[in-house]
């Protein structure tokens, strides 16, 4: 693949199942085509594995840009009890990975099916889009793995249009948004943009509050590469249809794209601070105000350095100082504080402090695939008896769900949820900010007013 990024998804595997997984550009009446299938891989123990890639068209135009079909199945017979479906560096978990690549790069994984046309078939779809490659002879592969050993099938692709092509216009306007309302409703989520139903739903339920801001607080799924992005986030029925009025931060998945190309591509972001180590190509982390409800707003990036005196801490220490706002909410990634079995991360101490020494109110985070709320918390975690900032984690968006640490829950949590699928909804106003978490359903599952002092 020309040298921007791509690739990786699992599936359910059972004993003699066919899962057929689809790289689709929602073609309809799209001819069958001819599967090329790859050797099948043995176990020790005689399960066995094939996998055979269908294309469509054979050339794509790289000018035009209109996406190509992609179509892989996977057959596993004889499955028993010791072997293991799954792709390397995935999470663990009994089912199983197809990984997509363009000239061996990585283009896509997708983990959750769609119904396929029997119980013993699921349906994955990707559309590869040839803009980000160069004109000539490509091979598209699809891999899977039985017992750590891969299985593969490739089709050639010929792209046509320009040898050296320039990386597409990003979708979005590189602004964020604003608004001059005088009760601001903010959608907040993270860890969804994985192409799941429940991803829509979210998306869905989101909508339904006609949002004037929406936070999105990282992880596009697996990898956050462009091919993810486009067909994980960007579509208008998952997060994408709301992405003019979102403000985003980028996860750890973001970042297994080599400097999270396709974070940055995508939002292209021109306002705030630029990235220290990669000058002009946009905000690793920045602010902006909602004067109309007197609020704050600042996004910081976990995957970057955050020591104290980082250049990122010392651009917060600045921001806090220039904007002393009624009402301040951070956003990032990876939480300070979490009941869950991730855990929280003391190194966000460096976020928290010049925080909560100038006063802020309000921190959102994901990574943790739940929802939580803290009660008004110290740096060091204690519940403060006046002032302190809360903590929520909204990371319900639409990847599988995380499980709580082992153990009493903290005193410092208010409210914990990791069997709902949903969103954190805040009514911002003058002095205040009212939470609520959500669920796909309607269902309000907790609720809380948070004062700003």
């Amino acid at each position: 693949m020309t040298s921007y990024s791509c690739l990786m998804r699992p599936a359910l595997a059972a004993l003699a199942t066919v899962l057929a997984v689809s790289l689709a550009a929602g073609v309809t009446g799209v001819a069958a085509a001819t599967p090329i299938c790859g050797a099948p891989v043995t176990a020790p123990d005689g399960a066995s594995m094939s996998v055979c890639l269908t294309r469509h068209p054979a050339t794509l135009d790289n000018v035009s840009g209109t996406a190509g079909t992609y179509t892989a199945q996977v057959t596993v017979t004889g499955l028993g009890g010791t072997d293991t479906v799954g792709c390397p560096g995935q999470r663990a978990m009994p089912t199983l990975c197809v990984t997509f690549a363009v000239d061996g790069a990585y283009a896509l994984t997708d983990l959750f099916p769609s119904a396929g046309p029997d119980p013993s078939t699921d349906v994955y779809s990707f559309a590869l889009h040839p803009a980000f490659e160069a004109a000539g002879s490509h091979q598209v592969s699809a891999t899977a793995y039985l017992d750590g050993a891969p299985g593969s099938a490739s089709v050639p692709l010929t792209v046509t249009g320009d040898p050296t092509p320039v990386l597409p216009a990003s979708p979005n306007t590189g602004q964020v948004p604003s608004s001059a309302q005088t009760v601001v409703t903010v959608a907040a989520v993270g860890d969804g943009a994985v192409g799941t139903s429940a991803e829509a739903k979210v998306e869905a339920l989101m909508a339904g509050w006609s949002p004037d801001l929406v936070l999105y607080l990282g992880d596009v799924y697996q990898q956050g590469s462009f091919e993810e992005f486009l067909n994980f986030y960007a579509p208008a029925k998952l997060f994408g249809g709301l992405a003019t009025i979102t403000a985003a931060t980028p996860g750890n998945h973001e970042y297994l794209d080599p400097g999270a190309e396709g974070y940055f591509w995508y939002w292209d972001y021109l306002s705030g601070a630029p990235d220290p180590g990669q000058p002009g190509r946009g905000a690793a982390y920045y602010s902006f105000d909602l004067p109309s409800v007197g609020w704050h707003i600042i996004s910081l990036d976990s995957e970057i350095d955050h020591t104290a005196g980082s250049a990122q801490v010392a651009w917060l220490e600045s921001d806090l100082a220039a904007h002393p706002a009624p009402c301040t909410l951070a956003f990032w990634h990876r939480p300070r504080f979490s009941s869950g079995k991730i855990g929280g991360d003391a190194s966000f101490g460096n976020f928290w402090t010049p925080l909560a020494a100038a006063g802020a109110d309000l921190v959102l985070n994901g990574h943790a695939h739940d929802y939580e709320r803290t009660r008004p918390l110290q740096t060091d975690g204690t519940v403060a008896a006046t002032g302190g900032m809360v903590e929520v984690i909204s990371g319900a968006g639409g990847d599988d769900h995380g499980a709580w640490a082992a153990g009493r829950r903290p005193s410092w949590e208010a409210a914990r949820d990791n069997v709902h699928f949903g969103a954190a909804r805040l009514t911002l106003e003058q002095g205040q900010a009212l939470e609520q978490f959500v669920g796909v359903n309607g269902t309000v599952h907790d609720a809380a007013t948070i004062p700003c002092h």
